[in-house]
Parts: C-alpha cells; sequence; structure tokens
C-alpha cells in the first residue's frame, strides 16, 4: 500500500531535537516512572499485564537505542507531510523546522502547547478546546487535499 500524506506529531528524527537529560532519563528508564494513567488504559484495552510489560520494554529499549534517521531518508519520503508539534514540546521546534526543511513536500504548524497537549493528549491538563479545534480543523484539511 502506498502512503498517500503523512501527518508526524511531536516527532523526532534526531538525537538533537531534544535536551540531553531527556536521553539521560531514558537509559535509567523504570517501570514505575510510567505514568499510571498510560498503565491504567492500556491494561482496560489489553488486559494483559504482560504485554503492557512487554510494550514498556519495547519502548524503553527503542528510545535507548534510537540513532538519528540521515537526512536523506527523510529526503526521499515524497508523500505531502504536515510536521505539527507545540511551543512548548520537549521536541524542540527548531527540530520541527529543520524536518519541514528537509522534507521535499512538507508543510509546519506550531501550535501553543506542549508535547501532544495540542491534540489533547491524556497527561495535558487546561488545553483551550479551541487549541485542540484547530489543530483537528487543520489535519482534517491537510488530509482531504488532493
Amino acid at each position: 500500500a502506498r502512503v498517500r500524506r503523512l501527518v508526524v506529531a511531536s516527532a523526532n528524527y534526531r538525537r538533537d531535537a531534544m535536551p540531553e537529560e531527556f536521553w539521560d532519563s531514558m537509559q535509567a528508564a523504570k517501570f514505575s516512572d510510567m505514568p499510571q494513567i498510560y498503565k491504567d488504559v492500556f491494561l482496560e484495552i489489553t488486559g494483559s499485564e504482560e504485554r503492557l510489560m512487554a510494550m514498556f520494554n519495547r519502548s524503553s529499549a527503542r528510545m535507548q537505542r534510537f540513532r538519528d534517521i540521515p537526512d536523506d531518508a527523510i529526503e526521499s519520503i515524497g508523500a505531502p507531510v504536515l510536521v505539527m508539534t507545540g511551543d512548548q514540546d520537549i521536541i524542540r521546534p527548531e527540530h520541527a523546522v529543520a524536518l519541514y526543511r528537509t522534507l521535499p513536500n512538507g508543510s509546519l504548524c506550531i501550535l501553543p502547547g506542549g508535547h501532544g497537549s495540542y491534540f489533547g493528549e491524556i497527561m495535558s491538563r487546561d488545553v483551550p478546546e479551541q487549541v485542540i479545534s484547530v489543530f483537528t480543523t487543520i489535519v482534517e484539511e491537510f488530509l482531504a487535499a488532493s
């Protein structure tokens, strides 16, 4: 199947997208550090503590082994890509701009908010409904475009 359009939200492709302290914390990741609400929702969906632990271990290992994605790989993405981030995201806005500029068919949107708050991420508090509404409208219009 061919990808027609991509939305990339609060995502990094290079380690320098985030403070070094983030990567240091990933090296020492503990299951007890995972927000309880993430655990609860995962268990509600899967009913499996074994699968929850496997997901945590895979996610931790993925971040611990993360390597930069080369610019030529990003440049090879032919589909239109909407790069979105929050102005207070752990992913530096400058990184989102760099990703957008590296993509041959990129679009960029920086909304007010932290990591995922602009789309209503479950840990986000006090996000104005208008911000989430703007996010939804932008994504729907981008995906509907021909």
